[in-house]
């Protein structure tokens, strides 16, 4: 290994070997630092899902317009500035609706539960920010909230989707969702579609999807 920098001697070149590769002989005098210097490039985030505290919300915006930008072909414009009101957020968070994925204290990721009449909860909002997409942040979050659903008794968790995008409708299937048939929509399920409509989301590339604690233990 040692010939590509033009030498035979690791002594000659400065180079000493510290485990399984030849580094220069300042790193090993150093070999704590540059052991924390490996473990600070390869490092993988150690995230939590946690019920968000109040110092969070002002934090999720930025995470819902950075997560959207991912819907771009799909969502119209308009609704691509879209972001939840912080008054929602904070009543939800109050009650113990809302989640957050958590990155050195800092959130990356939020679920964010409304309860609709009857005391059904809908899933109004679940965003993970690109920079810390695709390693399961989405299905955790979602796993937290199913399993408060199942806690509290609730006999199902809706929510809307896009049908295409493959982290929209095909991920919430593989976590248990099903489409919920449009004639068996509550009125308040059909007042949130006519909403999506009303702001440029077409409904038939929307979808409600349901969530049943017993149909997922079955499944």
């Amino acid at each position: 290994m040692l010939r590509q920098f033009g030498c035979d001697s690791r002594t000659n070149c400065g180079f000493e070997k510290l485990g399984n590769i030849y580094v220069r002989k300042w790193y090993v005098r150093n070999e704590i630092s540059f052991r924390g210097y490996l473990n600070e490039m390869t490092a993988i985030p150690n995230y939590q899902i946690v019920l968000a505290r109040s110092r969070d919300i002002h934090l999720l915006a930025d995470i819902e317009l950075a997560a959207v930008k991912l819907l771009e072909g799909y969502a119209p414009a308009s609704v691509q500035v879209e972001i939840s009101r912080q008054q929602d957020l904070k009543a939800a968070q109050a009650h113990g609706r809302l989640w957050v994925a958590l990155s050195r204290d800092v959130p990356v990721g939020f679920a964010h539960v409304i309860i609709l009449e009857g005391g059904l909860p809908h899933l109004e909002e679940l965003d993970v920010h690109p920079n810390h997409s695709r390693r399961g942040l989405g299905r955790r979050l979602v796993e937290n909230v199913c399993k408060w659903v199942k806690e509290e008794g609730h006999e199902s968790l809706t929510l809307t989707t896009f049908r295409e995008p493959r982290f929209n409708m095909p991920f919430y299937r593989k976590l248990g969702f099903a489409e919920h048939p449009r004639e068996a929509l509550t009125a308040e399920l059909r007042t949130i579609v006519a909403h999506e409509t009303s702001r440029g989301l077409d409904p038939e590339k929307r979808v409600v999807m349901i969530w049943r604690p017993l149909q997922a233990l079955d499944g």
